[in-house]
């Protein structure tokens, strides 16, 4: 299926890949990551998150510097950032993301930026939080979606108020149902657990 000609099956295939812990699973995910189509690619990084190792990291980190989708280039920094908290973080990879902040590519894109914030909250720095839930003001209910995942991912006891208090403002101004909804399901979860 990895090779299949409709690329709405690669993807698929890549995506359902994240489930598999087998190391032929990672090196077709490997070469899906150098798929023509961006929608594999992405689907390819974001399951790559699931096979944490150096090899791994350093494709995500030059898929991170050189994918021409804004979109792609943004579950590129979210899988390497989760594989870098598992394989530990030194100063090289603080320097890296660093450096992230100052690409043209990367600041441009909102979707690049929410995913900095999020690499940059969970690898060490946790006053990102701010800057995290400053996109569940983003105009583009797309990116206040995937804010509020994010949350999801990130909610821990230390952060609990302040995601819920982000949550209980946001769900007072948003119109947009599947925005709403997502965050409604999320601040339901923080108060009863």
């Amino acid at each position: 299926m990895a090779n299949d000609k409709d690329a709405l099956i690669r993807g698929r295939c890549a995506g359902l890949l994240v489930h598999a812990s087998v190391s032929k699973a990672k090196r077709v995910l490997l070469t899906l990551a150098c798929d023509k189509d961006a929608l594999v690619r992405t689907e390819a990084y974001d399951s790559l998150s699931a096979f944490p190792s150096k090899h791994v990291q350093k494709v995500l980190k030059q898929a991170i510097v050189h994918e021409p989708n804004a979109l792609a280039r943004s579950y590129a920094i979210l899988s390497w950032a989760d594989i870098t908290q598992a394989l530990g973080v030194h100063k090289k990879q603080k320097k890296f993301l660093k450096q992230l902040k100052k690409l043209p590519k990367i600041k441009k894109s909102e979707h690049c930026m929410l995913s900095f914030y999020y690499a940059k909250y969970v690898l060490w720095h946790k006053k990102s939080l701010k800057k995290l839930l400053a996109f569940l003001n983003s105009s583009d209910y797309q990116i206040c979606c995937c804010a509020v995942n994010l949350l999801w991912d990130i909610m821990s006891p230390e952060n609990r108020q302040s995601i819920k208090q982000a949550l209980e403002q946001l769900l007072q101004r948003e119109v947009c149902a599947s925005v709403s909804e997502n965050a409604a399901e999320l601040l339901q979860y923080i108060k009863t657990a």
